[in-house]
């Protein structure tokens, strides 16, 4: 087993339960992190392991990128790009009632 890896000092009490703080991960590094297990052939326990990161985190990490929760600085500008249909605009029949009230008529889609 690989110990090199296990620089870091982790305090913890006598059953073996962490009591220090937490390990922080920025973004980029999560992000870095993500994308060595989508390499062709990558296992994420190796890569977990690579980076003294439980593997269960890396695969919430997977969930939150995939949400678009997870994302890196500097693509705050991106935004998706929608696909938009113009059509001829529509005047809607108007009928006015004895109360006062206005009433659309609107088309019914049929397309089904």
């Amino acid at each position: 087993m690989d110990t090199s890896a296990a620089d870091e000092s982790v305090v913890t009490d006598s059953l073996g339960r962490r009591t220090g703080p937490r390990r922080q991960h920025s973004l980029e590094e999560k992000v870095r992190i993500l994308k060595e297990t989508h390499v062709k052939g990558a296992s994420v326990s190796a890569v977990a392991r690579r980076h003294n990161v439980n593997t269960n985190q890396i695969f919430a990490w997977r969930q939150l990128y995939r949400q678009g929760l997870l994302v890196a600085p500097g693509a705050e500008g991106e935004s998706a790009m929608l696909p938009v249909k113009v059509g001829t605009p529509t005047v809607l029949p108007t009928e006015r009632r004895p109360s006062g009230r206005t009433v659309l008529s609107l088309p019914l889609d049929r397309r089904g």
